[in-house]
């Protein structure tokens, strides 16, 4: 009788420790579903952001050739600007018959 007491006892014990490591499990499995939430928005945000860059990037190229291209058109009109300036200080030959007086 004692070890058929003590049997159940250890059955008993058992039962407990399956059902405690169950609980165990099921929180478990509920972290893990909670971190593969998280980290799919952490993914998310990620791609998000390697989006963003990519756009900001782009932007920043399209600034860059406008602003070489406005650079040399800039240095263009100045290089114009400078010859008719110089072009209007040029001594011109004149003969004598061609000056009216």
């Amino acid at each position: 009788m004692a070890e058929a007491t003590e049997t159940i006892a250890d059955q008993d014990s058992n039962i407990r420790q399956i059902r405690d490591l169950q609980s165990t499990v099921a929180e478990l499995e509920g972290q893990v579903q909670q971190v593969q939430n998280e980290r799919a928005a952490v993914e998310q945000t990620a791609q998000n952001y390697k989006q963003r860059c990519a756009s900001l990037q782009q932007e920043l190229d399209t600034s860059e050739v406008v602003q070489r291209d406005f650079v040399k058109l800039s240095q263009s009109l100045q290089i114009q600007l400078e010859k008719i300036r110089q072009s209007e200080q040029e001594v011109r030959w004149q003969w004598d018959e061609d000056v009216n007086q």
